[in-house]
């Protein structure tokens, strides 16, 4: 099992500056690899992003929200295009995975649930994105995302009915710790329930901070992923609310993450501590020596 960290906790941005810190940041703290935030997938350097990744010896995968222009289901075309983007940035990078809220722009609202010709559509174009994903090598995750954020799959069980809905073998389930403290009954059921369709997993506490140090219950969480087997990629997710578009997207009225490597080295440690405990295995490292604070 990988062990990553979000950008975003490290970074409001994707300069060279900001992926410099970032992943040298991660990789002397002995994380796996990185999750990059696609929000603009064509602001990424490439080459630049590469060198610096196989540099340090760590990978990434990347996530995304839709664009507001793109929110699916009202603007298919439009996200279906950005989709294809992202997939072409992602797959360049290396990373295996395209995920997060790629059914939906982060606040869009209807002032209804779901209706059942949208689903049809956000699965038809899916569908379409997944076959342009395995045709890079490459999985699509669908993330449950809380009410506040997405009317559309808001529980483990949504995620799952619109991965029945795309109906491609490479798409996976996306579990979130923060979003499920918010909508699930507990947190090993809706992992239970994902069983072997569970692909990615967010570890993220519920106010934010440091892991372990809230609301949410991880050892219900980790007992669950070693019932089912998991062995996939885990991230520990957090924002810095380093600029107005971060601030904005999650609602960063304080700050939650403070100094980044002690946030980042805290967060390690607990979540080595539960796969220890749970009897997971990790293939992360102890920090280095040499890493700051």
């Amino acid at each position: 099992m990988k062990i990553g960290t979000h950008a975003l906790i490290w970074a409001g941005g994707w300069s060279k500056a900001e992926a410099e810190e970032t992943i040298s940041g991660a990789a002397a703290l002995g994380y796996d690899f990185v999750e990059l935030a696609l929000a603009d997938p064509d602001a990424v350097d490439v080459p630049h992003t590469r060198a610096l990744l196989e540099q340090h010896g760590i990978g990434c995968t990347c996530g995304l929200g839709l664009p507001a222009d793109a929110h699916l289901p009202a603007a298919p075309e439009a996200a279906e295009a950005f989709l294809g983007r992202a997939l072409e940035v992602a797959a360049a990078l290396g990373a295996p995975i395209l995920t997060g809220g790629v059914y939906t722009h982060l606040g869009a609202r209807t002032g209804a649930p779901p209706r059942p010709d949208e689903l049809e559509r956000i699965g038809e174009v899916l569908g379409r994105v997944a076959q342009r994903a395995a045709a890079l090598g490459m999985q699509l995750g669908i993330e449950n995302i809380n009410r506040y954020e997405s009317y559309l799959a808001t529980t483990m069980d949504q995620v799952l009915g619109l991965i029945d809905r795309i109906g491609e073998p490479n798409v996976v389930a996306h579990f979130d710790t923060y979003h499920a403290n918010i909508e699930e009954r507990g947190f090993a059921a809706p992992v239970m329930a994902a069983g072997e369709r569970l692909g990615y997993v967010h570890i993220s506490e519920s106010d934010r901070g440091v892991i372990g140090t809230a609301n949410v219950r991880f050892d219900d969480v980790f007992a669950a992923l070693a019932t089912i087997g998991y062995d996939g990629p885990l991230v520990i997710e957090s924002f810095s609310p380093r600029t107005p578009e971060v601030i904005n997207a999650f609602a960063l009225w304080r700050d939650p993450v403070g100094d980044p490597v002690h946030f980042s080295r805290r967060s390690l440690e607990v979540v080595r501590t539960m796969l220890e405990r749970h009897g997971l295995s990790t293939s992360a490292t102890p920090a280095r020596a040499d890493a700051s604070h």
